[in-house]
């Protein structure tokens, strides 16, 4: 009776140990087991059409979004790796720095506790420093040798390359180059048409195309006093 009854005791104990463990004794729910519980976002500088346009620099910015319960991130952007963060706040930017036009896939990967990871993935299309020439090159004849130019100025520009030819279709040779939006061409000949374009270089040394061809025609050689004075006194007989 007494074996029987110790077997019955031994019955609850491990009833009541199972209800325990089960109502009671379980391990709390651990959001880290979860990867739905961990968000993670990129934020790229042009989200609508994922296209960037970066006139005065190369250099992008990427905004990270977090959830706290991040533990690390790896950030990758292209093919290679960028930065492994191991203190991590809901927010974060990072500047990255390209070096060619393209498609630029980027990457964050988010480590939590147990090994719980999530990605997200995005891409970028980058145009690089689209240094524009100017947009219009205004062209007029000072005398019989000179000709001056100027036009507007071209906000990421620093100096600009003066272009001649003599055939708006022709080779056009670089002249000069300029810190103003202005330049006087001297040396010229009289009665002459001559075509220009400019281009605009940036603090990188960068070189943007070249414009539109501009004319402008020199002037007739002017007469000297002496040609005066024979053509009155020709002008009287």
């Amino acid at each position: 009776m007494r074996k029987r009854l110790n077997v019955q005791v031994i019955y609850l104990l491990i009833l009541i140990n199972s209800v325990c463990i089960i109502l009671f004794c379980s391990e709390p729910s651990n959001p880290f087991t979860n990867p739905a519980n961990v968000t993670i976002d990129l934020i790229l500088p042009d989200t609508t059409n994922k296209v960037v346009y970066t006139i005065d620099t190369n250099v992008i910015k990427i905004v990270v979004t977090l959830a706290s319960l991040v533990d690390s991130v790896k950030l990758t952007v292209g093919s290679y790796y960028e930065s492994l963060f191991t203190e991590i706040t809901d927010t974060m930017e990072v500047k990255h720095v390209f070096n060619d036009t393209g498609d630029i896939s980027i990457g964050a990967i988010a480590y939590c506790e147990r090994g719980i990871t999530k990605d997200c993935q995005k891409s970028l299309r980058v145009y690089k420093n689209p240094l524009v020439p100017p947009a219009g090159i205004n062209t007029q004849a000072l005398s019989d040798t000179t000709i001056k130019l100027f036009w507007e100025s071209v906000s990421v520009a620093v100096t600009y390359n003066v272009y001649r030819s003599l055939s708006d279709t022709g080779t056009f040779s670089p002249v000069q180059s300029v810190l103003d939006t202005f330049y006087t061409d001297s040396a010229l000949s009289p009665a002459t048409t001559y075509y220009y374009k400019a281009s605009s270089i940036d603090s990188l040394n960068r070189e943007s195309v070249l414009s539109s061809a501009y004319s402008a025609t020199t002037m007739d050689v002017s007469l000297s006093k002496w040609d005066s004075m024979v053509w009155d006194r020709d002008k009287w007989e």
